[in-house]
């Protein structure tokens, strides 16, 4: 590997330049060890959400391009920015998280579901370096299928 700044070869072990002292660029391995935390994190936000059902706090209605399907979800795809995602959508994400590790950066954007009786469920997606890396999804299929339950019945 060499320095981006000065092109010095560099070791393995290497953190910064011993030439220039620029930070040398971190390896894949950390990044897919990123990925892998920020995606546990998310998850488990995700769970603890869903948890909190049942409140009798009262919900707004807000216009169906406030939340996400699950085909939304599926178009998603890796590599894809966060302008290109919030267009699938049809409108922006929550910051869920935003953190920098050496010169990458990862944020995680959440996005919710129609509120199924006090309970909310919902995809976060992740970025890193601006452009998304993974996503998960808690509930959407379940939304869809109760969603076309009641259209059924109308």
């Amino acid at each position: 590997m060499k320095c981006k700044k000065c092109g010095t070869e560099l070791g393995k072990k290497e953190k910064f330049c011993p030439n220039c002292g620029a930070r040398a660029k971190m390896s894949k391995g950390w990044k897919i060890v990123l990925v892998v935390f920020v995606l546990l994190f998310v998850l488990i936000a995700a769970i603890a959400i869903s948890g909190e059902g049942g409140t009798d706090t009262p919900t707004t209605t807000e216009p169906e391009t406030e939340y996400i399907t699950l085909d939304e979800f599926n178009k998603i795809k890796n590599g894809m920015t966060y302008e290109q995602v919030c267009k699938i959508i049809g409108c922006e994400g929550k910051l869920v998280t935003s953190s920098e590790i050496g010169e990458s950066t990862s944020q995680s954007y959440a996005w919710s579901s129609k509120d199924m009786g006090g309970v909310t469920y919902g995809a976060t997606v992740v970025f890193i370096d601006g452009k998304v890396t993974g996503k998960t999804q808690a509930g959407l299929d379940l939304v869809d299928d109760v969603s076309s339950a009641i259209k059924d019945l109308s």
